[in-house]
């Protein structure tokens, strides 16, 4: 295991509609995740029709250039989260990352055992901060002593 911190510049591209509200239990989840050496920040960028309702841009050279900035872009659900984990950990041949990419996923795997975590695309009530509390509470639960919410051990 790496000894050092990696520290992953995240593109938090959250668009229009339920996305923004998806996107940050995402970021969440990430900060949750983290630990035993691995970090992440998050710079936001906006796109989508309700931007483009405003500016009359729907992707601005903003955005562009957030998103050529990053280590990676968060754009979707919070198991793209958990994909991207699992990319930032083969390209830069972290397995901190990849690690971190395994527990997001089962710990989704173990909320989604909660009925009152499943949001209305899968059948349930919950809101997206609702699902995203569940997926960290799983996570803390998985007794799993190298990390701990908002610890980074070098």
């Amino acid at each position: 295991m790496p000894t050092s911190v990696a520290h992953y510049k995240i593109a938090e591209i959250g668009g229009d509609g339920i996305g923004p509200d998806v996107v940050a239990e995402a970021v969440r989840v990430l900060d949750a995740a983290a630990g035993d050496g691995l970090h992440f920040s998050f710079e936001r960028g906006e796109v989508g029709a309700a931007l483009y309702q405003l500016t009359g841009e729907d992707l601005p050279r903003d955005t562009i250039d957030v998103c050529r900035s990053a280590d990676a872009i968060l754009f979707g659900a919070v198991l793209s989260a958990a994909m991207m984990c699992r990319w930032l950990g083969v390209q830069h041949k972290d397995p901190r990352a990849a690690a971190a990419g395994d527990r997001i996923e089962a710990a989704v795997a173990e909320a989604l055992q909660e009925p009152g975590a499943r949001t209305r695309d899968i059948g349930g009530h919950a809101t997206a901060r609702a699902a995203g509390e569940a997926v960290i509470r799983a996570l803390e639960s998985a007794g799993d002593s190298t990390w701990t919410r908002g610890s980074f051990a070098t």
